[in-house]
């Protein structure tokens, strides 16, 4: 999905936004296609940056936990995410009970905290809960 018209973009439950170092985007964690967005802001059109279902949009059912690139990226209903002073996009992935990074130039997405466990656990960052 790139430059999608204003009129014909849609979300299933934005959760999160964060703008961008040039404001020029705001980066949106669409919880129930577990995906993350780009709407520009000038256009009011969208891209997928992670995750989702990039030939059936309307397919919620593709998620899970799997670190990559765009589209094969399996995130599980994120919540928030935080666009840093650096440019990366930092997503709270919930139901995968994890922190991952996202950098918008090169879609890819890695894990930078979290077991997958439910819990409160401070520790190194395969170690944390």
């Amino acid at each position: 999905m790139k430059n999608i018209h204003s009129t014909s973009t849609s979300f299933a439950q934005p959760s999160g936004i964060s703008l961008s170092p040039d404001l020029k985007e705001a980066y949106i964690a669409d919880s129930e296609s577990s995906s993350i967005r780009a709407l520009d802001l000038k256009t009011g059109g969208s891209r997928l940056l992670a995750g989702g279902d990039p030939v059936f949009l309307d397919n919620l059912f593709r998620y899970g936990d799997h670190d990559g690139v765009g589209s094969e990226v399996r995130l599980q209903h994120p919540l928030g995410v935080l666009c840093g002073k650096d440019g990366q996009i930092y997503v709270a992935d919930s139901s995968n009970h994890k922190i991952k990074k996202l950098d918008p130039a090169t879609g890819r997405v890695s894990t930078l905290t979290g077991t997958g466990k439910a819990g409160f656990k401070d520790g190194t960052a395969l170690a944390t809960q």
